[in-house]
């Protein structure tokens, strides 16, 4: 499952959330109307008539408030914030449980109703505000000098305040529990869902680490990993987005020694300078402190990290430790379970790098055997026929004499036959080749080979730290690649520009030549490298940006490949 179709599905339920909670609102809105329908037939009576027009002139308005939000709730999400709505239902019901009898009423037990909802949709802290300002308003009205229907005494009106309040807490904590529950739910679905084998390991370990990080609220999140060449890499998220995030970067051996010090088979808690510990382990004990550990990791970590408080857990690829993931400052102290659910998100986490190294391998693979088989179909079913061609050409041209009329066409059939196999070669050349090298080095080395052969100066402007994947490097290579044969075949530029780099999310390749024509020449597409692009999810687009002074007119080939590198650092599971 995709994270789109995570936050798909969670919109809908919030949806069928809202219009229950409606529907609900709306039902006790109604009941209250029954109430009214009983006073005026004589079943129940006000103690006043003026209490009586204000209960009708609320109950009617309520009814209608209550009918909009159900027949027309995107008028009324834009219209008031939802963090107002269960006040708005507490205040109305105040004010009714006022004028109809105060204890006594049946309104009362309305109070339920934004408790519950101020509960399940904001959790602990909201549903106890609502539940202690329910409280402090019917110990108001039992003191307050306002007409009542019914006189409760003093110990029962107590009684009823104190099961409000129990079931208050009650309703609250279970909000809260379901509330996290759904929070971990969507956070494992997210981190658990197969990965885009576009996405290279840097780029799903900073969407990872961003999703644990919003989670816990922390101020940093960071996973350091020992690689197979004995080196020490840093991903890092942070906070403040004015930081860069670090995704794969080199880490000094003895800055890591001691961040990588604690057994694998702890996970470690740090906070007020005291530090507990948790088996990551089902052989180990489940829970020990400091002293029994014999060890002091926890001040010489935080003082390292310059931070206050962290927690840490190991990194395991196929039963191997690889590394230790730390997350830093978190708003709220984390307990035993909280270290528990940590551990099995980082244990999601590492078996997506492994399937990424997989689909890698398997799409190089199927991509080179494609390769070979194309390149032995041309030159068999192509360059041959080519080759046949040009030998009847020169067999005819030798019958020729020099002065024959037809001997010069001849040899521009020659010559014109010898450029198109050559060209050929090229192409199964390079169908042949695999990229080997970095991608910028290899695309200047593609520059300098058009400047030798064709005369074309290609100017390549790319971020030497560029963090894709192999698979897609050869992809980019390929890419320009076509596009410089375009200019090559289809123009007379003697001047081209290639830049790379990335715009929010998504890889730019732009492919701009001059253009010497002097009015409008008609739009085109080159349909070689958007199927390329098309195949990678992206888009491809033409551009043409007029001279300015003595500078030419430039035609702008624009391939936008999505990567899934979009900042996610607002993302909330609150």
């Amino acid at each position: 499952m995709k994270a789109t179709q995570i936050v798909s599905d969670l919109t809908d339920q919030a949806k069928v959330r809202s219009s229950t909670i409606a529907l609900i609102r709306l039902a006790l809105a109604l009941f209250a109307l029954l109430f009214l329908s009983l006073h005026l037939s004589g079943h129940f009576t006000l103690l006043a008539d003026a209490d009586a027009d204000a209960y009708d002139l609320l109950l009617v308005l309520y009814c209608a408030y209550c009918a909009l939000h159900f027949f027309a709730p995107n008028f009324m999400i834009k219209a008031l914030p939802q963090a107002w709505l269960h006040w708005i239902d507490f205040a109305c019901f105040a004010v009714l449980i006022c004028l109809s009898g105060g204890l006594g009423s049946p309104i009362v037990a309305f109070l339920f109703f934004p408790i519950l909802v101020a509960s399940f949709s904001y959790g602990f802290n909201e549903g106890m505000k609502v539940t202690l300002a329910s409280v402090a308003m019917l110990i108001l009205i039992h003191f307050l000098p306002i007409p009542k229907e019914v006189n409760i005494p003093l110990f029962p009106a107590l009684m009823h305040k104190a099961i409000l309040l129990t079931l208050g807490y009650f309703i609250g904590c279970w909000g809260d529990l379901l509330l996290q529950q759904n929070r971990k739910l969507a956070l494992l679905s997210e981190v658990n869902c197969m990965p885009d084998p576009r996405l290279s390991v840097a780029q799903l370990m900073g969407n990872s680490l961003e999703s644990i990080r919003a989670y816990h609220k922390a101020e940093t999140c960071m996973a350091v990993m020992k690689m197979p060449d004995e080196s020490y890499v840093i991903f890092k998220v942070e906070r403040d987005k004015e930081k860069p995030m670090l995704l794969g970067q080199m880490l000094d051996a003895g800055i890591a020694a001691h961040l990588l010090a604690i057994p694998p088979q702890w996970s470690i808690c740090y906070a007020n300078a005291s530090e507990w510990y948790v088996s990551s382990l089902p052989a180990y004990k489940p829970r020990a402190t400091s002293t029994e550990v014999k060890s002091n990791y926890g001040e010489a970590i935080s003082e390292l990290l310059e931070v206050n408080s962290f927690a840490g857990v190991p990194l395991r690829l196929h039963g191997q430790d690889i590394g230790r993931l730390y997350l830093t400052d978190c708003n709220q102290a984390l307990n035993p379970s909280d270290i528990g659910f940590l551990q099995q998100l980082v244990n999601q986490i590492t078996p997506r790098i492994d399937n990424i190294h997989l689909l890698d391998k398997i799409a190089a693979t199927a991509t080179a055997s494609m390769r070979q088989k194309i390149a032995i179909d041309l030159h068999d079913s192509t360059i041959q026929p080519y080759i046949g061609l040009k030998l009847g050409l020169e067999a005819l041209r030798r019958k020729l004499k020099d002065n024959n009329a037809m001997a010069g066409d001849v040899d521009e059939l020659v010559k014109m036959t010898t450029e198109s196999i050559a060209g050929l070669r090229q192409y199964i050349g390079g169908l042949k080749a695999q990229l080997v090298e970095p991608l910028v080095p290899a695309l200047l080395e593609m520059a300098n080979n058009y400047q030798q052969r064709h005369g074309i100066t290609v100017e390549i402007n790319a971020d030497t730290q560029l963090k894709i994947n192999e698979r897609m490097a050869t992809e980019v290579y390929q890419l320009v690649a076509e596009g410089l044969s375009n200019v090559h075949r289809h123009t007379t530029a003697k001047q081209v520009a290639v830049n790379v780099y990335y715009q929010d999310d998504q890889l730019i390749v732009e492919v701009s030549n001059e253009c010497h024509s002097k009015g409008n020449s008609k739009q085109f597409k080159p349909r070689s490298m958007t199927e390329r692009v098309t195949n990678l999810g992206g888009t491809v687009s033409v551009q043409r940006k007029a001279g300015i002074g003595t500078q030419l007119a430039r035609t702008i080939v624009i391939a936008e490949i999505p990567l899934q590198t979009k900042d996610r650092r607002h993302a909330s599971f609150a």
